[in-house]
């Protein structure tokens, strides 16, 4: 399993464009992997025999002591992770198609009755940005996106930018239409 898990992070460094990936490459890896995906998690989440027999007697799992015999193994948790990361960062970019729709509706409504009707969406991508936008190396963050989650340590994983550009628009539209309104509120007062 550990020589199939070098072979996924080989592949996937091989996806990089001058290193930056799409969400369309980031999509095909996944599904690429995700029977490994399940394999290493599957495993990782089982206990060994070792550590079973600890638990029916009612002692500390001996996994925490000695790592030698235990599946859990530190590539397995990285990969585990990485899957995950980029899991919930193309569960994000099917927000695109939405956001895209609510820029196009922007200027057709009253600015409260906007952000009123897509206050789901405003709280959904609420963490967008300190997750992906607020990290990375300053001349990178024009243009990419940074999964800080990754933990390979020669695996640096920027995503372009470009892919969530309505998703960009819209929490900057959102956020300062919000801020506008909220201020609007306070002055009336």
């Amino acid at each position: 399993m550990e020589s199939a898990i070098k072979s996924s992070i080989l592949n996937l460094k091989s996806l990089a464009d001058n290193g930056i990936y799409s969400v369309a490459r980031i999509e095909w890896w996944l599904l690429k992997f995700e029977d490994l995906f399940q394999s290493v998690s599957s495993s990782y989440t089982t206990l060994c025999n070792k550590c079973v027999n600890d638990e029916k007697v009612g002692v500390m799992r001996s996994c925490v002591f000695n790592l030698t015999y235990c599946p859990k193994t530190d590539e397995k948790w990285e990969f585990i992770q990485l899957y995950e990361s980029f899991d919930k960062l193309t569960q994000i970019h099917k927000n695109e198609i939405l956001c895209n729709h609510t820029l196009s509706e922007y200027s057709k409504l009253p600015l409260s009755l906007w952000a009123n009707s897509y206050i789901f969406l405003g709280e959904r991508l609420q963490t967008f940005y300190w997750d992906y936008l607020d990290y990375g190396k300053e001349d990178d963050l024009d243009k990419n996106l940074f999964i800080s989650e990754v933990i390979y340590p020669d695996l640096h994983i920027y995503v372009d930018k470009d892919d969530f550009q309505n998703i960009r628009q819209f929490i900057e539209l959102f956020y300062n239409v919000k801020s506008s309104i909220t201020c609007l509120k306070s002055y009336e007062e």
